[in-house]
């Protein structure tokens, strides 16, 4: 993550997202601003954290890595969410990776900043209660996803959090091939099923594999694919 030195962005961002009103009060010094590009990480897991961090721009890919070097997807954050957020109120290391998939801005403010300052106001708690209850669905609903959606399904629904936006519609419209290993382990599948539905996904026209890379064709058809809120932003 790179540190940012702009008091001007860093309070527009204070002020749209209204954390003035979130934590009472805010003292500009408890609090940095983080740019990260694709493929940075704002932790990974067993990682100690020290700092809450707000997500105002981007997005972000949360995953789990279980003691055989297996990964999982849990879900994809979008402004405004918290990361650190548990391990504030557990005081334990990181649980989950967080990885940037879509260049990010961050807020953060150190942990013995909070609990000096912000800690008690209610409607800080309330925000911070209201988010871990979300994490709590998203890891039902990916264990879910997991067991019960075929893998067409899953990997459309992956494909659309990382290259389009309900907004903007496409931001990223290629991939790299050689990514298809990580993506078959957060999918919990192999490669070889996966490249069988990358097959299929080519065959009906909404990729195309071209030079070692997969090319999106056909965007409403990937959005077709993909069941509703699959992997669920915040």
């Amino acid at each position: 993550m790179k540190l940012l030195h702009n008091e001007d962005l860093l309070m527009r961002f204070i002020q749209t997202y209204e954390l003035d009103i979130l934590l009472n009060t805010v003292n500009i010094h408890d609090m940095k601003l983080y740019e990260l590009m694709h493929g940075d990480r704002v932790c990974s897991s067993g990682d100690d954290i020290d700092h809450l961090f707000f997500l105002v721009q981007g997005r972000l890919k949360v995953y789990t890595t279980m003691s055989n070097g297996k990964s999982l997807a849990l879900r994809f954050n979008d402004p405004l969410s918290l990361i650190g957020d548990v391990e504030l109120v557990t005081k334990n290391k990181a649980s989950t990776t967080v990885e940037c998939v879509r260049p990010a801005i961050l807020i953060g403010i150190s942990y013995s900043a909070l609990n000096q300052h912000y800690i008690t106001q209610p409607a800080f708690l309330h925000f911070l209660l209201e988010h871990m209850c979300y994490k709590l669905t998203s890891l039902n609903r990916s264990s879910s996803v997991n067991l019960l959606y075929p893998l067409d399904k899953k990997f459309a629904g992956y494909l659309t959090s990382m290259m389009l936006d309900s907004e903007t519609g496409v931001v990223l419209n290629k991939i790299s091939s050689r990514s298809l290993n990580g993506i078959a382990d957060l999918l919990g599948t192999s490669y070889r099923h996966l490249n069988r539905v990358v097959k299929q996904f080519t065959e009906i026209g909404i990729l195309e594999r071209r030079r070692g890379e997969l090319i999106l064709l056909d965007e409403q058809k990937l959005r077709d694919m993909a069941p509703d809120d699959l992997y669920l932003k915040r």
